[in-house]
């Protein structure tokens, strides 16, 4: 499945002009110690402004498919908080997906539709974050990924006191 993937990210990229997103592949990544399972493919999108999604993509030597949606750190710099842990800001761990529902969110994350929640309190920073999409932007029967680590938000625009809503740019 790995020139499989690479081949169909390379022709999703094509198809979709993106000349300002940078897209890195490696294919004999250094292996992680730490991880219970073995990634043989890395795919990065990097555009280049920081109001536009970054997304990590892997896929492990079971065909599994693992996402990281953009960076704690990035989040916190936009919001003007303080961030105290390092990592994704969303994502999911290696599972069992489709190719043809990984474009789908990268369609999504393209138009600019994903939205990351994130709970903010004085003193200590950014808090809990989440991936969120306007349920009207959702294809139907749309499913990525684990169940709930992409919430469906009536009103994307909406925030508590503690919780705010974090927009990104199209990948134009």
């Amino acid at each position: 499945m790995t020139e499989s993937l690479s081949s169909v990210l390379r022709d999703w990229v094509a198809a979709n002009s993106l000349q300002a997103v940078s897209f890195k592949e490696i294919s004999s990544p250094t292996r992680d110690l730490t991880e219970d399972y073995q990634v043989r493919y890395e795919a990065h999108f990097r555009p280049p402004r920081s109001d536009q999604a970054q997304i990590d993509i892997v896929l492990t030597e079971n065909d599994f498919i693992g996402v990281g949606f953009d960076t704690r750190a990035n989040v916190a710099n936009r919001l003007n908080v303080r961030n105290m842990r390092q990592g994704y800001a969303a994502g999911f761990e290696p599972c069992e997906k489709r190719e043809d529902e990984l474009l789908r969110f990268l369609d999504l994350v393209r138009q600019g539709k994903i939205a990351i929640l994130a709970r903010c309190w004085p003193i200590v920073g950014l808090g809990k974050t989440r991936a969120a999409v306007n349920i009207r932007d959702v294809p139907s029967g749309f499913v990525f990924g684990p169940h709930g680590w992409l919430r469906p938000l009536a009103d994307p625009k909406a925030a508590t006191m503690s919780s705010r809503v974090l927009r990104y740019e199209t990948w134009s």
